[in-house]
């Protein structure tokens, strides 16, 4: 049994996180996206047991979504989100390479809230530096201007200023300066909504502007530019508001390796089924007997709606990064107060 904190002190700020939203945009899902997991089953158990975690420490949840998806999630497998919006029914088709783009219209929210991804799941409340923060994210990544990471800070911008594009003045300013941090959004939001709502849109305009398509094209990489766009980008827009105010981003881990470490991710109460670990037999068997035991009901419905589904079958495992991968296997976890 996990126990709760005690009271939270948020030295006087009365701002708090009560609003856990969703997104699925199904037309990335369908054009590939849905190969990074083992079985359908376990995809429709992951958003099962993801919302049935987090929900217990927020007064209200959401889902963004299409009709598609809203008919898959919430006619079909059943997880009873108290509202939901089919806004990225606006989004087109063709551009679902860009898979960050469902994630960046939901993120254009009207009040303080949190973005979960739908593997990610929570066993204790969040701390109430993240509740209360103005932005909020789970981990800083390294983004280093060698382009030795995944980002490709370098690469990207100097493609973009080569051949005519448009970035953000933000976002230059922070290549320029030597910005090698990226910001995992595995959680995020915050009660700066309106800052948020800002940085979403520009992100989208980033991928989306005419000046830049030639650019994108070139580079061909919209799987993995779509992190640079959502990552790379927002912590340069943090850094560019954040002068005189240390506290304007806040991380729930420290660093990528602290979120990787099962002590601090089990002390956090936290686990992100990142990348390939969605592939991993083990892990999606952990995840299935965590929502057979401890959420019956809604078990049930995932396997009637996976039998519902073409079901793409089993894949290779691959690498298991993992968040919290030891909390998958607690016997039940802490109960809303």
């Amino acid at each position: 049994m996990c126990c709760l904190p005690g009271p939270l002190d948020v030295s006087g700020d009365r701002r708090r996180v009560d609003r856990a939203v969703w997104s699925f945009w199904s037309a990335p899902f369908q054009s590939g996206y849905r190969g990074r997991w083992l079985t359908e089953r376990d995809h429709l158990m992951s958003w099962a047991l993801s919302w049935s975690t987090v929900s217990r420490f927020f007064e209200t949840t959401s889902l963004v979504t299409d009709s598609p998806g809203a008919r898959l999630l919430v006619d079909v497998v059943g997880v009873p989100f108290d509202s939901v919006v089919t806004s990225l029914d606006q989004l087109d088709p063709a551009n679902s390479a860009w898979w960050t783009l469902g994630k960046l219209r939901a993120y254009r929210q009207t009040s303080p809230f949190l973005h979960f991804d739908s593997d990610v799941f929570l066993w204790t409340a969040l701390p109430g530096r993240v509740l209360t923060a103005d932005v909020a994210a789970q981990n800083p990544e390294a983004a280093p201007l060698d382009d030795s990471s995944y980002y490709k800070p370098t690469q990207v911008s100097e493609t973009l200023n080569r051949l005519g594009g448009w970035l953000p003045k933000d976002l230059c300013e922070y290549v320029h300066g030597g910005g090698s941090t990226a910001a995992c959004t595995g959680v995020f939001g915050g009660c700066a909504w309106e800052d948020i709502a800002e940085y979403a849109a520009t992100a989208e305009q980033l991928i989306l502007s005419r000046p830049n398509q030639r650019a994108w094209d070139q580079l061909n990489e919209p799987f993995r530019d779509s992190g640079f766009v959502e990552q790379y980008y927002l912590a340069a827009y943090c850094k560019a508001r954040s002068a005189g105010n240390p506290r304007y981003l806040s991380y729930l881990f420290s660093s990528q390796a602290e979120s990787f470490s099962p002590v601090a991710a089990a002390e956090r109460g936290y686990t992100h089924l990142i990348s390939s670990s969605k592939r991993s037999p083990r892990l999606m068997a952990l995840v299935r007997r965590r929502l057979r035991d401890d959420y019956p009901v809604l078990y049930d419905s995932c396997l009637r709606a996976a039998d519902a589904v073409a079901n793409r079958g089993a894949r290779g495992a691959g690498s298991t990064f993992c968040v919290g991968a030891t909390s998958l296997t607690r016997r039940k976890a802490a109960r809303r107060v």
